[in-house]
């Protein structure tokens, strides 16, 4: 099944599906927040799909065959969010915020760290492909590579704060955005002042 979605700036989840004889219809219609919605992402099995809003909370709506369930909402007590990306095994996610911090989850809605450090708001993060790394672009100008949380040592333990791993300033302005190439050896980033850098982050081979 092919599926596709869209968020509204009424806080409105739409989800299509591609039918067999290649048309599209409404899968599902699900008023997930209460503010603009400001990125989404489905899980890499395909069977659920997470939204952050202007409203602080992340929405995660399962999805079945024949539609959508209500909407589990995480709420870290940030400000409003920017971004929403799974694991590429689909066991955490990643979300950023106007507070400057990004907060990793396990799917059942535990907080499992807060990524703290920037000065200024994050506008992306997500993993590397091979799932152990975060990389956050934010309007500090600066990007920060951070080694992804364990699951915590027992429930209710407190979330991590752990410290990045390494910082990069390219010194153009606000990083606006940042992705790790499909091997996870380097990073390409936006900047505000019309310039695009690409970051060697590990040696080749």
């Amino acid at each position: 099944v092919q599926l596709a979605a869209t968020g509204s700036d009424t806080g409105t989840l739409r989800v299509i599906r591609r039918t067999p004889d290649g048309s599209w219809s409404l899968h599902c219609r699900v008023d997930a927040h209460g503010a603009p919605i400001t990125d989404l992402a489905f899980a890499p099995d395909g069977a659920s799909l997470a939204s952050v809003s202007e409203d602080r909370r992340v929405a995660v709506v399962e999805l079945s065959a024949d539609g959508c369930r209500a909407p589990r909402y995480l709420d870290g007590g940030t400000e409003a969010l920017y971004s929403v990306r799974y694991a590429p095994d689909g066991a955490a996610l990643v979300t950023s915020a106007l507070d400057a911090r990004a907060q990793v989850w396990d799917p059942s809605g535990t907080l499992l760290a807060d990524l703290r450090g920037h000065k200024d708001r994050i506008y992306s993060a997500e993993f590397s492909p091979d799932g152990r790394w975060i990389i956050t672009a934010s309007r500090d100008a600066t990007l920060r590579l951070w080694q992804r949380p364990p699951p915590l040592a027992r429930p209710g333990a407190p979330p991590r704060t752990p410290d990045a791993y390494l910082v990069m300033d390219g010194d153009l302005g606000g990083a606006a955005y940042a992705r790790f190439s499909p091997d996870g050896k380097n990073v390409a980033a936006a900047y505000w002042e019309n310039a695009v850098l690409l970051w060697r982050v590990w040696a080749t081979d």
